[in-house]
């Protein structure tokens, strides 16, 4: 911009004499040169016996395609049979629970019927317990009335002659 005058003016926090110019070196490195080696030699070992070669025919080699397909058809028929086993145990074991809970309900309703007529036979042996033990009480009571009227009779005859007899020792001793 025309009219304008730059000024270096410093602007970190601490000052620095700008005048003072400092040092520069410039220094260089340089890096042997690669020697050019020749390649390694690879090391081979001695063979230890005689060597041979073999040779294979066009068919001598393993088909994997045809190899595999019965060792593949083995395993997804076993699956597959595995899996249908399966689905007819699952099928199996639902039905058995359906079974199970018509069984359950045909026999809690055979029960409800049962119920009223075992209370009411309950009912009849309790009553006739009940009775039986009336009779019985009925019993005890007749005799112990029976023993009481004859222990009554005994005593009264018994006192009957008692009173004759001390009337007459009374008369004989004179008391009258």
């Amino acid at each position: 911009v025309q009219g304008r005058v730059h000024a270096f003016v410093q602007t970190e926090t601490y000052l620095e004499d700008l005048r003072k110019k400092k040092v520069d070196q410039d220094f260089a490195i340089q890096t042997d040169v690669e020697l050019d080696y020749p390649e390694p030699i690879l090391f081979n070992p001695r063979s230890s016996g005689d060597d041979v070669a073999t040779s294979l025919e066009s068919n001598d080699l393993f088909d994997f395609e045809m190899m595999v397909q019965p060792v593949l058809q083995v395993l997804v028929s076993k699956s597959l049979e595995q899996a249908l086993q399966e689905v007819l145990e699952e099928e199996e074991l639902s039905g058995v629970q359906s079974h199970k809970t018509d069984f359950l309900q045909e026999r809690n309703a055979e029960l409800a019927q049962v119920q009223p007529l075992v209370m009411r036979e309950q009912r009849r042996l309790d009553e006739g317990k009940r009775r039986a033990e009336q009779e019985e009480k009925r019993k005890q009571e007749e005799k112990e009335a029976a023993r009481r009227k004859v222990a009554e009779e005994a005593t009264k005859e018994f006192l009957s002659q008692l009173q004759s007899t001390v009337l007459q020792k009374m008369d004989e001793a004179k008391y009258f």
